[in-house]
């Protein structure tokens, strides 16, 4: 064992040296290792070792989930654990995916327990096409500056994400969802539909320049929606404690302005059905949740999203891609004075202040953007 992991080592030194040969960092504990290279530097100790005795020491020289996942000789990936709650999960398994079809692994193995995952009977193994991506994706892949593949890659876009979740996760809904997507399709809503994060983010009293998920957009963001747009119907999509600040407003400036207000408090299963065929859809924060399930959304016409001003949070990134085909989705980006002070609920007089503010005070449509070239994810996970 003490062979395999000095050759082992030695490979990703070697490595390493190459790229600081070339200006690159390569700190073992920290690597920004490309995932050819360390596969190419791993390869040969998997071929005589085996796949457990190298991804073992290599798991523990660098203190992090390396690609210990991959097995070369059935040609699968792992994903070990998950990280955090479903709309993580789905990134974590989208990732993968894409990975094995870039690598040409045919086999994508899922953690034990997926309980969690409630919209989906996911299997133990999933079946990936062969190679279909080829070397196309310009990723880092390296698993030390992510989370069991959970990260988020400038090469790809919605319409990549889009065509990998109809393919081979949207099969694997549950009975329950089905259902609820039905009774979606059967009575489509035309109206704006909001999706408000609460929960674990409400309770939270960060207050820096990353703290993204915890930054909620002022009452007033959906005020303007509503007016600009002319929306006559509204429902809100929210968690069962139904502890956003917004909610209490909306509902009488909503029904003051003659807009229906509907607060939906069903199943996760209705939820979700309900973001996944909203035709015009608003966020009040950031949330994998949300944004996830948009990806499953094939009726989507505008996605309403808020940013703080710009350079404000180092995590927003939302490379926005001009519209040229005016046929497809549109992102209205709204930046929204104050976003970035991560106010979050009503606990003090300036997060009153701003969530009560009138008209479209602080409020201003800065972009419209190409939906399908968008970079998905901006401001719940950082680029890698």
């Amino acid at each position: 064992m003490a062979a395999i992991r000095a050759a082992a080592l030695l490979a990703l030194a070697s490595v390493a040296a190459g790229l600081q040969q070339e200006g690159a960092t390569a700190a073992i504990g920290a690597s920004t290792l490309q995932g050819r290279q360390y596969l190419a530097a791993v390869a040969p100790f998997r071929r005589r070792h085996g796949r457990g005795a190298v991804s073992a020491e290599i798991r523990a020289a660098s203190r992090g989930p390396t690609f210990e996942a991959t097995n070369d000789t059935d040609r699968s990936v792992t994903i070990s654990q998950w990280y955090g709650r479903q709309g993580n999960n789905i990134i974590q398994i989208v990732n993968a995916i894409l990975f094995c079809q870039q690598w040409g692994y045919s086999t994508l193995v899922l953690p034990p327990d997926r309980s969690q995952l409630k919209i989906f009977n996911l299997p133990e193994k999933i079946n990936i096409s062969y190679r279909t991506l080829g070397n196309k994706l310009d990723c880092n892949w390296n698993h030390l500056s992510t989370h069991y593949f959970f990260g988020r890659c400038f090469a790809v876009n919605k319409r990549l994400y889009r065509r990998t979740v109809k393919q081979y996760l949207r099969p694997y809904f549950t009975d329950r969802t089905t259902t609820a997507c039905q009774r979606e399709h059967a009575r489509p809503f035309g109206g704006l539909t909001i999706h408000l994060r609460s929960g674990d983010t409400a309770k939270s009293m960060a207050r820096t320049s990353s703290a993204t998920q915890t930054a909620y957009a002022s009452c007033n963001f959906f005020d303007t929606i509503v007016a600009d747009r002319k929306f006559e119907d509204v429902r809100i999509v929210t968690e069962p404690d139904q502890s956003h600040p917004c909610i209490k407003l909306l509902r009488e400036r909503l029904q003051s302005m003659n807009v229906s207000f509907n607060l939906r408090n069903h199943s996760v299963e209705e939820d979700a059905c309900a973001l996944m065929n909203a035709k015009y859809l608003a966020v009040g924060s950031w949330s994998t949740f949300s944004q996830t399930l948009e990806l499953f959304n094939d009726k989507l016409d505008s996605l309403f999203w808020p940013v703080p001003p710009k350079g404000t949070l180092r995590m927003m990134d939302s490379h926005c891609t001009g519209v040229v085909n005016e046929s497809s989705p549109k992102t209205y980006m709204y930046e929204i004075a104050g976003m970035q002070d991560a106010h979050n609920n009503l606990g003090n007089a300036e997060s009153v202040k701003y969530f009560t503010r009138t008209s479209s005070q602080g409020v201003k449509l800065v972009a419209v953007c190409d939906q399908e070239r968008e970079v998905p994810f901006a401001g719940s996970v950082s680029l890698r």
